[in-house]
């Protein structure tokens, strides 16, 4: 990137909030070593300044690539362009424990905002997300991560209510729903409410279409008594069965169902540590949290007790294993079994979930990959209407692992399975299906970014897209 580039964002920004030089942008941006690049790393500290290198990029034509998650794409690395790093854009807002929502700017993580929480009456929860690809929450909600409270959320899955994204075609801010006629006063913070009609149209585009800058998301109430439970099971199937029948009831408020090795490659610190607790861990467990007056806790316990029996199934303790509701769980922590891992995610019905696994299974035993060393998760949706089935594989060889994974991953997708985000590679399969749905993403994006100068290298944005 040139001098001059560098000291117009210098003007705008400040020296503090302009990284140049590849050590920089090598040790907290890339994963892997990068050698060369040309992108120029910015971190602005308020909206206004986004807005001024987003009207600077429209200027000079120079492509913004957006910080989403722990790690840029390693495609862009040897690219010229603005890298948007919002962490400093870290502001709690408001939070507000009797309507249930708080207001925060996209750099706010998990871990500052669990903390602040604590502190209030009544006391109130964050959703947390069970496949967390950035420690922001803004990121993860905006991009529709599954969250851990998906049996309760009987309506929508999307937790941010009112958004604000400045647009790449000038620079202005677009306000999601009521916050489009006011931001006084909190009008009903619900998309739809009133305001402008297209309140879904940045959920799920990873950054493409604009910069989400700030955002209203739910909170839950704490219970009077919360309790986990703990299930082992011999097997996939009762597990499966065990979670439609009670979460269909209600009867948990969180709950998922997984195996011993993706339980263990997450929970563990290292290598040497999981294989600790892959002797702890049962081969099969069903986790819940139920949540309510103790009375009402102590029922409801008592029935999964009984039912587990119909299913070979027996309650047990361990005491990690009930922290996992505590945290986000971040793909990146599963990287420590063997170094690299790739995740085949999908939704389905519950009916369809035993097809649809013996297919991707029946593809990685064709590909010699060992399915006893297939991490598996199970999250149930809005009442067992649906599931997430989730298949973590893990590499020593980050190429022979990429080559594996999509070759499975397009095997189960030729059998039905949804896909709801897809990526790269997978994203043009999955297009490819229904070059309808591509050719009307491309429109959308021609429209928004008319320069193509919004995260270009996402899939929306090429093959046309410009």
């Amino acid at each position: 990137m040139s001098k001059s580039i560098t000291e117009a964002l210098v003007h705008i920004l400040g020296r503090e909030n302009v990284l140049t030089g590849s050590r920089e942008i090598i040790s907290r941006y890339f994963r892997n070593r990068v050698n060369r690049t040309g992108i120029i790393a910015v971190t602005p500290k308020n909206v206004k300044a986004v807005q001024r290198i987003v009207s600077f990029a429209i200027k000079t034509r120079i492509p913004i690539y957006t910080l989403g998650g722990m790690w840029s794409p390693e495609e862009i690395a040897s690219n010229k362009g603005i890298l948007l790093d919002l962490s400093k854009m870290n502001r709690i807002y408001e939070i507000d424990p009797v309507n249930l929502h708080a207001i925060i700017g996209p750099g706010v993580t998990f871990s500052q905002f669990q903390e602040k929480v604590k502190k209030y009456e009544p006391p109130v929860k964050i959703a947390f997300p069970v496949c967390a690809d950035s420690p922001f929450i803004l990121c993860n909600y905006m991009n529709r991560n599954i969250t851990l409270n998906a049996p309760t959320l009987r309506g929508r899955t999307i937790i941010v209510s009112n958004y604000h994204v400045v647009l790449p075609d000038s620079g202005d801010i677009f306000k999601s729903g009521s916050h489009s006629i006011s931001e006084q006063d909190h009008v009903p913070d619900w998309p739809g409410t009133g305001g402008t009609a297209p309140s879904l149209a940045f959920y799920g585009t990873d950054d493409a279409l604009g910069i989400p800058v700030k955002g209203v998301v739910w909170l839950f109430p704490v219970q009077e008594h919360r309790e986990v439970i703990l299930f082992r099971f011999p097997d996939h199937e009762s597990v499966n069965a065990f979670l439609f029948e009670h979460c269909r009831a209600g009867r948990f408020v969180e709950a998922y169902g997984a195996n011993q090795t993706f339980l263990s490659a997450l929970l563990a610190k290292n290598e040497s540590e999981m294989k600790e607790l892959r002797k702890e861990i049962p081969e099969w467990i069903v986790a819940g949290t139920l949540e309510g007056s103790e009375e009402l806790v102590t029922v409801i316990k008592e029935i999964l007790i009984t039912s587990a029996k119909k299913f070979n199934g027996q309650i047990f303790s361990h005491e990690l294993l009930c922290s996992t509701f505590d945290k986000p769980w971040y793909v990146w922590d599963r990287n420590k079994y063997k170094g690299h891992s790739e995740i085949i995610s999908f939704y389905c019905l519950f009916s369809r979930f035993e097809q649809l696994k013996k297919v991707l299974t029946g593809e990685l035993e064709h590909l010699g990959y060992s399915n006893s060393e297939v991490g598996q998760l199970v999250l149930p949706l809005k009442q067992a209407r649906s599931l997430y089935a989730e298949f973590d594989l893990y590499f020593e060889d980050k190429e022979e692992g990429k080559n594996i994974y999509i070759r499975a991953y397009k095997k189960v997708i030729d059998a039905g399975a949804f896909v709801d985000r897809p990526a790269g590679s997978i994203a043009e399969y999955v297009y490819s299906k229904n070059p309808e749905i591509w050719k009307l993403q491309r429109e959308v994006k021609r429209q928004l970014d008319p320069h193509n100068i919004l995260n270009p290298h996402q899939f929306i944005a090429r093959r046309g897209g410009s």
